[in-house]
């Protein structure tokens, strides 16, 4: 079997649903998806869904500063209620080299307008007074940052993009690239080819490995991450409207999930997988 499009999607979480139906709504043609489980299958049904403009480079804070809208008016545009919180991110400043960091970091995101602030070691502890801060020296606080529930919101889009013409082909594992010369032709599965001019890779930390098909090099390679949810936690020590709290230093995560936390840990030093 061979089908056609003007664009394949290489998976179907939330980077690859969004990228179809946005492409729809610009009139790219027939798009196809093809994810090798099933939609919001991978690691965007397990995220944390943190949404985020402290990020060190321009793209990230563009990028998110268009995001944030989308999932302000997001109900409207899809139908469905996103849980967005908007109570914030906090990222802790441990060391002096992680504070160099953030003031650079602070400074590129002001100039491009985020509202953000550098706390010092008191300030973020009167931000959370459940925080152990002294250890700290400050944190950087995103007001407008906050978490969504990632499967609603893929699914609501992929549900769009199925509106406007999109095709997703869920247990279509690619398994190669057709190749014209130094030009993508297509992609093959077991079930059949499917020829494009354009193939977009989105699958997030299987990115890399999707890529070396292609025989492309995406610097991308997936690392374990844990996530813990708790019993029910007193809203009196850990209040509903809590920041997400990014502790990069130890690699830990927490905001609130629920009448529950969810706490999230990695090691960077494990191996890829």
């Amino acid at each position: 079997m061979t089908d056609t499009a003007d664009v394949v999607i290489v998976g179907a979480g939330i980077m690859g649903v969004s990228t179809a139906y946005h492409l729809a709504r610009l009139g790219a043609g027939r798009v196809i998806v093809l994810e090798r489980d099933t939609v919001c299958s991978g690691s965007t049904a397990l995220a944390s869904g943190g949404i985020r403009h402290q990020y060190a480079n321009r793209l990230g804070i563009e990028l998110t500063t268009h995001s944030i809208v989308t999932y302000e008016r997001f109900a409207e545009e899809f139908g469905v209620d996103p849980h967005f919180r908007q109570h914030g991110y906090l990222i802790l400043i441990a060391t002096e080299e992680e504070l160099a960091t953030a003031r650079r970091s602070v400074a590129l995101q002001r100039s491009l307008g985020v509202a953000v602030e550098l706390l010092d070691a008191a300030a973020t502890r009167a931000l959370c007074p459940y925080l152990n801060t002294g250890d700290l020296l400050g944190a950087t606080y995103t007001p407008r940052d906050g978490y969504a529930d990632p499967y609603s919101c893929a699914t609501a889009i992929a549900a769009r993009a199925r509106d406007l013409g999109v095709v997703i082909k869920q247990q279509h594992e690619v398994s190669g690239f057709i190749r014209h010369g130094d030009r993508v032709g297509g992609v093959t599965t077991a079930a059949g080819t499917f020829e494009a001019p354009a193939v977009v890779i989105a699958t997030g930390a299987w990115s890399g490995v999707v890529g070396k098909l292609a025989g492309v090099d995406i610097p991308v390679r997936p690392h374990r991450r844990h996530k813990f949810m708790t019993a029910p936690f007193p809203a009196d020590r850990i209040p509903a409207a809590t920041p997400f709290v990014i502790d990069p230093h130890r690699n830990f995560s927490l905001r609130r999930e629920g009448v529950g936390l969810l706490l999230g840990h990695g090691r960077r030093d494990e191996p890829d997988g």
